[in-house]
C-alpha cells in the first residue's frame, strides 16, 4: 500500500494502532522471523511479554508450570479424577 504511493485512511489507522502494540511491519512481512524457536527455561512473564509476545516470536516454554503455583497439575494427575469429579455430566 505504502509504496504505491496511495494508501486508504483505514490502513493508515491500523499501522498506527499496530505501531502502538508493538508490532512492526517488519514483522508482518515476515522480515524478522527466527530462524529457530527458542526453548526458553522458566522466563520472567514480563521478559517473555517483551521479548516474545509483543515481536510476535515463538518459543517454547520449558519448567514455568509446577504444581504450587499452578494447582490443576496437582489436582489433575490423571482422567481418573476428573472422571470421579464430572464424570457423570455430558
Amino acid at each position: 500500500l505504502l509504496d504505491s504511493g496511495e494508501a486508504p485512511v483505514p490502513s493508515i489507522l491500523a499501522l498506527a494502532k499496530m505501531a502502538k502494540l508493538g508490532i512492526s511491519v517488519s514483522g508482518l512481512r515476515g522480515d524478522d522471523v527466527p530462524p529457530s524457536v527458542a526453548v526458553l527455561e522458566s522466563p520472567s512473564p514480563a521478559a517473555f511479554f517483551e521479548a516474545h509476545v509483543l515481536p510476535n516470536r515463538p518459543a517454547v516454554l520449558r519448567n514455568t508450570l509446577d504444581s504450587v503455583d499452578f494447582p490443576p497439575l496437582r489436582d489433575f494427575p490423571d482422567a481418573d479424577f476428573l472422571r470421579q469429579r464430572c464424570g457423570q455430566r455430558r
